[in-house]
């Protein structure tokens, strides 16, 4: 009998360690998707609305499927407001969310130097969670995937990054780091 109640207790404290871990209440992702996009974007985040599921992405976006949110987020700033598909990371691993891109935005201008290097510099904000100081990209040859730029980053903290990127409709997509 009591090997029955050790094994009922065991059982029972998996399933209560489980039902909390993982699975964060939507409040819970609301303020942490404030907190990132406020500390990547620097604009003061009003207020976040997600839901559960994700619209179809825009042509040349990274496959729904890495996505489980879609956020609204209100700016008190006087920035508009931006839609964003979110991925949610298993909280019992990590407190992290994680914007992935913008879904309001139809088309992105990237035919111009200082409209790449400005939608670089939201995805490398988004990617590495840093504030960004400046962006270059140069045209570059001979690089995987469909790049057809390379773009370092230079974050506030005096770090850098270069990643080969691909210009398109949805704006500057990080695609892999270089070196």
């Amino acid at each position: 009998m009591s090997a029955m109640r050790v094994a009922l207790v065991l059982c029972l404290a998996g399933a209560a360690i489980a039902a909390g871990c993982g699975s964060p209440s939507d409040s819970t992702v609301e303020q942490r998707v404030a907190r990132t996009i406020a500390a990547t974007s620097g604009h003061a985040v009003s207020k976040v609305s997600c839901t559960k599921g994700i619209a179809d992405p825009p042509a040349g976006a990274p496959p729904s499927s890495a996505a489980d949110r879609t956020c609204r987020i209100s700016f008190s700033d006087g920035t508009g407001p931006q839609v964003w598909a979110v991925r949610v990371a298993d909280f019992s691993v990590t407190s992290a969310v994680e914007p992935l891109y913008r879904l309001d935005q139809a088309t992105a201008d990237t035919t111009t130097e200082t409209a790449l290097a400005t939608s670089a510099a939201a995805a490398f904000a988004t990617v590495s969670g840093k504030r960004v100081l400046s962006v270059r990209c140069t045209v570059a040859a001979g690089l995987r995937a469909g790049a057809d730029h390379r773009c370092r980053a230079l974050f506030a903290d005096h770090s850098h990054s270069v990643w080969a990127v691909r210009a398109g409709s949805t704006g500057a997509q990080l695609l892999y780091p270089i070196g």
